[in-house]
């Protein structure tokens, strides 16, 4: 397990061009270079010993016109490699450092911030010194400031190391939570499916009886018509909750065309679809809304009657509207443990709403859902 995380860990570690090209990094170089240009004189008093003598500091300063530039551009050297250095340590080699291995991974994470605290002073001096004409450290104590630098490198580096093993494993928890609810909407999606399937299938059969009776040879292509249906259905059930828009109405088509073969003439539809084949759409979600328009409202009309279906997939949300005819005088009503609430729950879990609109003459249901919810875990 420990294995795992570390791997999981070196694998999502950036590399340097990522870090180097971090925005948010080199913000925060500029706020300290400023920062260290505006305070910088008043360390420079501090170091001096000029605390108690302010005005004769200013007068220093006034008579060395030079020091307005130079320790200013101290404070900026400064600023910058320290700054440089501690978003190196905590963003790029802890990172990449062997953490879990216990002894190993306390002295690659001491002994490379001990390295860097020392590189960082060392830096610092040579620019100063080169670019300046200005030394920074007594020569005589060098080593002893070196490694004192060391120290305060390798005690940052290791609260770096221990903040981001923090992180990660907030990070893992998160993604655990995450692939939990996920798990838990399919489940409760593929519930919803199985409360639906069955209403299908025993209306398929309760047709099937009529027509062996009425037309047995009819019967026969109905029964073969279905199974493909099925076959269909068990095809993209397996793929998970979602399956290409292009396959769904492949479905869809499928089952209009077994309902046209019992009503004939009088089951008519159109689609209205602006959305690329490829657009995601829950598996298996308009056929019931589609039955429920043939036995509810076709079903019951002696002309028959049109089903249009209108939908558009814009932004990763899809709007629908299915509008069907109903008798007259005899308008569906809508009431619990119908296919409709399960279609609306399905719906409520991709963060969605359905609404029902019933006249006279028509039957309309509207919706609209953000499929990608089933996969992200959104709620």
């Amino acid at each position: 397990m420990i294995h795992t995380q570390e791997r999981d860990r070196l694998r999502t570690a950036p590399n340097f061009r990522t870090f180097i090209r971090n925005p948010r990094m080199w913000r925060e170089i500029l706020k300290t270079c400023f920062w260290g240009a505006l305070f910088s004189p008043l360390v420079a008093m501090v170091l001096s010993g000029r605390v108690d003598d302010p005005l004769g500091y200013a007068q220093l300063w006034l008579e060395h016109p030079r020091l307005f530039a130079i320790i200013p551009a101290v404070g900026v050297v400064w600023a910058s490699h320290i700054t440089f250095a501690s978003f190196f340590l905590r963003y790029f080699l802890v990172p990449k450092l062997p953490l879990h291995r216990q002894l190993l991974g306390f002295l690659s994470v001491a002994g490379s911030g001990f390295v860097m605290g020392m590189l960082t002073l060392f830096m610092i001096y040579f620019e100063i010194k080169v670019f300046l004409g200005m030394r920074v450290l007594d020569q005589t104590s060098i080593l002893s400031q070196l490694v004192f630098s060391g120290i305060f490198g390798l005690v940052f580096a290791l609260m770096f190391a221990s903040f981001y093993e923090g992180e990660v494993q907030l990070r893992q928890a998160d993604e655990m939570r995450t692939n939990l609810e996920r798990h838990r909407l399919q489940a409760e999606l593929m519930n919803l499916n199985m409360r639906i399937r069955p209403h299908f299938f025993f209306n398929a059969l309760n047709t099937l009886s009529n027509l062996i009776d009425s037309d047995p040879e009819q019967a026969q292509g109905f029964l073969l018509e279905l199974s493909d249906l099925f076959r269909l259905s068990f095809e993209l059930g397996q793929k998970g909750p979602l399956c290409a828009w292009h396959e769904e109405r492949r479905l869809l088509q499928q089952y209009l065309n077994l309902e046209q073969s019992r009503f004939g003439d009088r089951l008519q539809w159109t689609f209205e679809v602006d959305a690329p084949d490829t657009a995601p759409f829950p598996a298996f979600f308009l056929q019931p809304l589609f039955e429920n328009a043939v036995h509810h409202g076709i079903g019951r009309i002696k002309s028959g009657g049109l089903i249009r279906f209108q939908a558009r997939y814009e932004a990763g949300t899809w709007q629908f509207t299915l509008t069907n005819p109903q008798r007259e005088g005899k308008p569906f009503a809508f009431h619990p443990g119908h296919a409709l609430e399960t279609i609306r729950d399905r719906i409520g879990l991709m963060n969605g709403s359905l609404s029902v609109d019933s006249t006279e003459t028509e039957f309309q249901v509207q919706g609209c859902f953000f499929p990608e919810a089933l996969t992200q875990g959104s709620t």
